[in-house]
């Protein structure tokens, strides 16, 4: 039946087997009736295997038939990030999830990112405050919101927000990485270089990392 084949697909799935986890997705594809549960199981698995517009196509219908469930919206929304992503599409379905669970955390960090991506700055900022405001402990709005003040020239604003999002996450090397961009603006090159040679450590191939990195020689 289309759950053992759901289940099938998810197992070959895990075992990086794609050819299989195809296989049995196709079958499912064939067999899925119009229970909601199904399509957002058939979706996710079929999000993970790289098919994206079978992914849509099953949760639109999910949400069809039951429009009052965040998680289909939400994952749709993660859906059209996937690559190439769709902005306008992702934030439509980011504010569906909020339209039926206004509280949702990461519904509001992924809008306020996605609405960053489009420089809709102020609605961003306002998306990324309210994420905050339910969630302290997570690095990326702090982040986010750092790059919307880089971007309006506010670079001292955007180093404290850098600083904030590393303090959470020693790791995030993107925000060490940005860090080390906004020391850069201000001729503060010993910061600088502290902070890209620490992104590049982190994640070797940032090419932000490398190009600023050039500027210092």
């Amino acid at each position: 039946n289309t759950d053992a084949l759901l289940g099938l697909a998810a197992v070959a799935q895990a075992r990086r087997d794609t050819r299989t986890a195809m296989h049995y997705l196709t079958k499912a594809r064939d067999l899925i009736d119009q229970a909601p549960d199904r399509l957002y199981k058939y979706s996710l698995i079929a999000l993970n295997s790289g098919l994206r517009s079978d992914a849509v196509s099953s949760l639109k219908k999910a949400i069809q038939l039951r429009p009052s469930e965040p998680s289909y919206y939400f994952l749709l929304g993660i859906a059209w990030l996937q690559h190439p992503p769709e902005l306008q599409e992702a934030e439509e379905a980011f504010r569906g999830t909020l339209k039926v669970r206004p509280e949702h955390a990461e519904a509001q960090l992924h809008l306020g990112y996605v609405l960053l991506k489009q420089r809709k700055y102020p609605d961003a900022r306002e998306w990324l405050q309210k994420g905050i405001q339910r969630n302290q402990s997570k690095p990326e709005p702090f982040y986010y919101l750092g790059l919307i003040e880089q971007e309006q020239n506010q670079t001292e604003k955007a180093i404290a927000l850098f600083e904030r999002a590393i303090q959470l996450s020693p790791s995030f090397g993107n925000a060490h990485v940005a860090l080390g961009a906004a020391y850069l603006k201000l001729k503060n090159y010993a910061r600088a270089q502290e902070e890209l040679e620490t992104g590049v450590k982190l994640n070797p191939g940032d090419s932000k990392a490398h190009y600023n990195l050039a500027l210092l020689f």
